[in-house]
């Protein structure tokens, strides 16, 4: 499983989403730039999260006192309830799968969102507890949750590995999960939703509302059509630039303050120090970032730290997001 969560997700990944009589509801989703995020146990396929365990008849349990191992079967009961409980966020590695623009995508009258996954990890989450996971498909079931596997793997691993495996029938819809916490919505910054994909059975109001929804955010649509056995789309809204689009931040970058430490910077970075400098001014005209705070080296001295902080549309307060780059200024990925 460490394999599997240790695997780059895709630069951009992709979210169906119907319309018809939930356009309010997913109108509202995209103009605050946010992601709901259901529970588990709402999903349409009731194998998800499986937590079998054998409870009093765990093979470690001719070892242990009948008092621990009721105790350690109710908290695995606990750990089982809470997974199933917990939110997600599933997306697709494409927009063409054709299957979930019937099933998610109001029978391609929806829409299909594509994310910049750099940006999702901007959020009031931490970082590693935010980033997506791919799903595995198998035609086994997870072994049961023993206590011996508990005592011998990390308990996380395994909770992650449960929460992100489905039957091989699904394997065509290349789905990553962000796997949320808490359900309900999870904000992002308006730069982070980077296309808005229609299907050619849109309703012409709703495309309207959606086309004008976006018309001061940095969000490409593109209408689909069929043509003859393919769904080709073609740009009817382009992206507003960063510094004409409407803002929740301030944009400030005061150059004098945010490189003070102008020496150390120089030294690491040489002549792509001014290359420094244009990126914290390109970062300040960012929708959402609310001032361009400092730049620093790394611990190891093989790059630079730019710091920033963003103003989501939640109304919870600004959070801090670290930006890396090497020596040559290009950013490094999470």
């Amino acid at each position: 499983m460490k394999a599997n969560r240790l695997k780059a997700p895709p630069a951009t990944l992709f979210r169906y989403r119907p319309l018809g009589e939930l356009v309010k509801r997913e109108l509202e989703a995209i103009c605050s730039s946010y992601l709901y995020a259901p529970r588990f146990e709402q999903m349409n396929d009731p194998m998800e999260a499986l937590f079998d365990f054998p409870g009093l008849n765990d093979p470690m349990g001719i070892l242990l006192p009948d008092e621990f191992l009721s105790a350690s079967a109710a908290i695995l009961q606990e750990t089982t309830e809470t997974a199933r409980t917990s939110g997600l966020i599933s997306m697709s590695e494409t927009h063409l799968d054709y299957p979930l623009w019937a099933y998610y995508g109001s029978n391609f009258g929806g829409m299909c969102l594509e994310f910049d996954t750099q940006e999702l990890v901007i959020s009031d989450r931490p970082r590693d507890s935010f980033l997506p996971v791919p799903v595995i498909y198998d035609s086994n079931p997870p072994p049961p949750m023993t206590l011996e596997r508990l005592v011998f793997s990390d308990p996380m691993e395994i909770v992650i590995s449960r929460l992100s495996q489905k039957r091989v029938e699904w394997r065509h819809e290349k789905e990553w999960r962000y796997l949320a916490g808490r359900s309900g919505p999870k904000f992002y910054t308006d730069a982070a939703l980077k296309r808005i994909y229609l299907g050619p059975r849109i309703n012409p109001k709703e495309k309207a509302a959606i086309v004008n929804a976006m018309s001061n955010r940095p969000v490409e649509v593109n209408e689909g059509s069929v043509h003859r056995y393919e769904l080709k789309f073609r740009c009817i809204k382009e992206s507003t630039p960063w510094h004409e689009c409407e803002r929740t931040g301030a944009g400030r970058f005061d150059p004098s303050k945010a490189l003070s430490s102008e020496k150390e910077l120089r030294a690491i970075l040489g002549d792509n120090y001014e290359s420094l400098e244009r990126k914290c001014k390109e970062l300040s005209a960012h929708p959402n970032v609310e001032s361009v705070d400092g730049a620093y080296p790394t611990n190891d001295r093989s790059g630079v730290r730019v710091t920033a902080t963003y103003r989501l549309r939640d109304n919870r307060g600004d959070i801090s997001h670290h930006h890396f780059f090497d020596i040559d200024m290009n950013p490094i990925p999470y």
